[in-house]
């Protein structure tokens, strides 16, 4: 196999939006695997799942993170969130949007 291509994406949005408050972000993260049916034991999956996130941290605790998958800047609203244990959290990139 040859190595892996790289891409680059430049994002666009207003300086000045609600949305800008908020750290955007890609996280990489471990989280639990399901297996639904019956499963000879040869055939059980032993590791987590590797997950790769990208949105707004909209919240932060010590052991948590709360991160929006869409905004409505003009609201000041987000939707799509979801709590992920810091524990979790193998790498954060911080993601910044460019100068229009």
């Amino acid at each position: 196999m040859g190595k892996k291509k790289e891409t680059t994406i430049h994002l666009a949005i207003p300086e000045e939006t609600p949305s800008s408050n908020y750290p955007f972000v890609l996280v990489e993260w471990i989280d639990s695997r399901s297996m639904d049916g019956w499963l000879r034991q040869s055939e059980l999956e032993t590791t987590p799942a590797n997950i790769r996130s990208v949105g707004w941290i909209v919240a932060e605790s010590e052991n948590s993170i709360v991160l929006a998958g869409t905004s409505a800047p003009e609201l000041d609203q987000f939707a799509g969130m979801m709590v992920i244990p810091k524990c979790c959290l193998t790498k954060r990139i911080d993601l910044v949007w460019p100068n229009p």
